[in-house]
This record gives C-alpha cells, sequence and structure tokens, in this order.
C-alpha cells in the first residue's frame, strides 16, 4: 500500500514538474482502484488534496510581492492556469476510480 501511493506520488510530482512519469497511467490507474477497494480511499484523497494545495501554493507565490507589468503579470497568470488545467487534467485520468467513488460519495 504504501509502494501504491509513492508510485501516485511521483506520478503527481511528475506532471506537476512537466516531467516523465516512470509508471504506467495503466499501472497508476490500477493502484488507485486498488487503494479505495481496500478501504483507503480517504488516505489517497487527503494525501492526493495535500499535494496539489501545496504545488498550487508555490505557484501562487511567483505572483506574490513581485511588481511587474500588467501585460506581463497576464501573460503569466494565463501560462500558469493553462499548466493548471493540463495537470488537473491529467492527475484526474489516474485518480478518476477516487472521483467517481470516493469523492463523489463525500461532496465538500
Amino acid at each position: 500500500q504504501e509502494r501504491s501511493w509513492d508510485k501516485l506520488r511521483k506520478a503527481v510530482v511528475a506532471i506537476q514538474t512537466a516531467t516523465s512519469i516512470d509508471t504506467s497511467l495503466e499501472e497508476l490507474y490500477q493502484a488507485v482502484e486498488n487503494l479505495c477497494s481496500h478501504g483507503m480511499a480517504e488516505q489517497v484523497y487527503c494525501q492526493l488534496k495535500d499535494l496539489v494545495e501545496n504545488h498550487t501554493k508555490n505557484m501562487v507565490q511567483q505572483f506574490l510581492g513581485e511588481s511587474m507589468d500588467k501585460l506581463i503579470f497576464m501573460k503569466k497568470m494565463n501560462e500558469a492556469w493553462s499548466g493548471h488545467c493540463q495537470q488537473i487534467i491529467m492527475c484526474r485520468s489516474i485518480f478518476l476510480f477516487l472521483d467517481r467513488t470516493y469523492v463523489l460519495q463525500h461532496p465538500g
């Protein structure tokens, strides 16, 4: 179980840093399904949430306290937002089982 989460964590970090993923998407999806089927859905959800929140906070830091031209700011913000959306779509494809089971049953 610990190895499964470690693979998933490494994959999420790779997605967030735009590096290659060592494990196949099918194997990652299967790891999520196995963890959820063994009663670990809440733990997987919380760990994924922490990873995404920490990465997002780090990404936002580049926009705080820095004075830059409005056009440059908007361009950088758009690039960051587009990248974030692509990352979330990729993560969702891996964690789809979690999304369709645990998240739907535990809104909020």
